[in-house]
């Protein structure tokens, strides 16, 4: 029996819990300069164009005698009407020209920190984002040689940050983790008419680390650079001239994307505790740091903060002898 008793002993414990703490950082920078000119000249009464340079997208409008149909983004100056003297060539009817400069810069700095707390080998998964309608089909029904009832059919799919993790805790105080972590957002830029563009960064591994270690999952480097060059053959290689006949666009891009995650083994209660602790005054102090600012032309408005982990839950106090563990902030705590 005492030995039963043992085995019973040994058996009958707490399980042991993990939580995860995942880092996400993300920069991204943009850079882009572009430079052409459009022109074109009309007809004797100026109702239509009949010659002329169009390069780099929309501009001028060729129907039109005097307006310009969409303004490209950018520095666009110059619209001539009439008859125009050009020394060397003579009188030109009707002469539009638009010169274009755009300079753009732009850039991202994103960091998430997703947290999950499950049980020894169980998964377990957070998802923090949107559900996104995808147009997958259209059709149209009818009889008789006419269509009528026209419908589409739509897809939802998660856009946002997902992770996924079953932990495994050996004896040594290592941990195991299968990880699936993914990324995604819509694309502002991109327009397509097929549908919308989505960008999607994953992560899917396993991997082993001790009680409290910090790994870098993983990550990606990426620098790019477009250049798009647009020019009539022969007269854009004029000295000087050649200009008016050309279209330049030259744009760098350059993107660091790493991956970090830290696990904590809680084997018991006070350990569960302190971290709990932790967690509720980081949100505090990360709500007392976003308050409003006092401004004599606007009402004071109270932002709401929690209470003090006192007030709000006496028992949750560190246990003796034990201090909160630290969190991988996404806020500055001062």
């Amino acid at each position: 029996y005492r030995n039963l008793r043992e085995v019973i002993d040994q058996l009958d414990q707490r399980r042991a819990q993990v939580v995860i703490e995942s880092l996400i950082v993300e920069v991204s920078e943009d850079d882009a300069n572009q430079f052409g000119v459009q022109w074109q000249t009309g007809n004797l009464n100026g109702s239509g164009g009949f010659g002329g340079v169009n390069l780099g997208g929309s501009g001028l409008n060729t129907g039109g005698s005097t307006s310009i149909d969409v303004l490209p983004t950018g520095l666009n100056v110059g619209v001539v009407r009439g008859a125009v003297t050009i020394p060397g060539i003579g009188e030109v009817l009707d002469l539009k020209v638009l010169a274009r400069a755009l300079k753009s810069k732009g850039g991202s700095n994103v960091l998430s920190t997703p947290n999950l707390l499950t049980l020894d080998n169980e998964a377990a998964s957070i998802f923090v984002g949107q559900t996104i309608p995808f147009v997958t089909g259209s059709y149209v029904t009818g009889g008789g040689g006419t269509s009528n009832n026209p419908f589409q059919t739509v897809q939802r799919e998660e856009v946002g940050l997902k992770l996924n993790v079953r932990p495994q805790i050996s004896e040594g105080g290592t941990v195991k983790l299968d990880i699936y972590q993914e990324v995604s957002n819509v694309d502002q830029r991109a327009s397509l008419a097929s549908g919308t563009v989505t960008n999607k960064r994953a992560i899917d591994t396993s991997i082993l680390l001790d009680d409290g270690q910090i790994m870098v999952l993983g990550g990606l480097l990426q620098d790019g650079y477009n250049q798009s060059d647009e020019a009539v053959p022969w007269l854009s290689r004029i000295p000087l001239l050649g200009v008016l006949f050309r279209n330049e666009a030259r744009s760098t891009s350059k993107t660091n994307l790493m991956v970090f995650l830290r696990p904590y083994i809680i084997r018991d209660s006070g350990t569960g505790r302190n971290i709990t602790l932790n967690r509720y005054e980081f949100m505090r102090r990360a709500q007392g740091n976003l308050r409003p600012e006092r401004n004599w032309m606007l009402p004071d408005m109270q932002a709401p903060q929690l209470p003090s982990a006192a007030k709000a839950i006496p028992d949750l106090q560190p246990a003796a002898g034990q201090m909160p563990r630290a969190v991988i902030r996404a806020v500055p705590v001062p």
